[in-house]
């Protein structure tokens, strides 16, 4: 802030304290006076707008004359705010944080989360029209009545690559209690490159007289296949592997439950590099 004055600032007060103890009210900013005229406030926010960190500050105003002499004078004022603070982060299965979707810091008075329930365990966002039965995105409820929604893309905006996604969210109250949820999420990407043909099972249906099965890509690019399989509610109980550039990989269901599986298959070329991600849907029925 920027102001001219007839009179250098030879010294300024802080009306009220000079101690910010919340984030709204009275107490939540102080504010600076000079020869009974207010000059400036400080809602105790740091340079991009966001709450500052408990401790000693410094309010300085600096007097700028004609010829550029600068003469500055300095008062401290503290910080000091228990605060309740929540977030909501998408990690991928490397632990990286891929999608900021909530973040909240007020005074305290919000209880501690309790739980957190979502929409569906597995999505399949898109950018075009739905062409499925398949959720697009998740609701995220808040034991305290916050809703989020999810929808697959990343902090760039683009869709994210086929996988396991953990959504967490991290809360503490105003006397320091913590809390933090987490639940898992599988996306499946609708965005698969139609270069590395089909991924499918054969027979997609196994049962007892069945015997084992293969997942196989039409691909005519010689492929390695890595194969995860995931239940609907997003628990992955295996993972195996194909021959290198075979196209294909055999699996035995052995003790699975019945029921719908979806797996996931990473499909990698002879050089072992990353090529893409499809999935498919089986069905073990005893």
């Amino acid at each position: 802030m920027v102001q001219k004055f007839q009179d250098p600032i030879d010294n300024f007060t802080l009306e009220g304290s000079n101690v910010i103890s919340s984030l709204r009210g009275p107490s939540g900013h102080i504010d600076i006076y000079f020869q009974g005229a207010p000059i400036g406030t400080w809602d105790g926010t740091n340079a991009v707008g966001e709450p500052a960190p408990n401790g000693i500050y410094n309010i300085k105003v600096d007097n700028v004359d004609s010829f550029g002499v600068v003469r500055s004078v300095t008062q401290q004022a503290m910080v000091s705010r228990s605060l309740y603070k929540s977030t909501i982060l998408v990690y991928n299965e490397a632990g990286e944080v891929v999608r900021h979707l909530y973040s909240y810091v007020d005074d305290p008075g919000l209880s501690t989360i309790s739980s957190m329930d979502i929409s569906s365990s597995v999505i399949q966002p898109t950018n075009g029209p739905v062409t499925n039965n398949s959720p697009t995105q998740v609701s995220i409820a808040l034991s305290n009545g916050t809703t989020v929604v999810w929808d697959g893309k990343g902090d760039g905006g683009n869709i994210l690559q086929s996988g396991q996604y953990f959504i967490t969210v991290h809360a503490v109250d105003g006397q320091g209690s913590d809390s933090t949820i987490t639940r898992q999420v599988t996306l499946l990407s609708s965005n698969a490159s139609s270069g590395m043909g089909k991924t499918y099972s054969i027979p997609n249906i196994l049962t007892r007289v069945s015997g084992p099965a293969t997942f196989f890509n039409d691909s005519t690019v010689k492929l390695t296949l890595r194969v995860s399989l995931f239940t609907v509610v997003g628990e992955r109980v295996a993972m195996f592997f194909g021959a290198p550039g075979s196209n294909s990989a055999p699996w035995d269901p052995g003790n699975l439950a019945s029921g719908l599986y979806i797996a996931v298959a990473e499909l990698r070329d002879i050089n072992n590099g990353f090529v893409g991600r499809q999935f498919t849907k089986v069905l073990v029925f005893h």
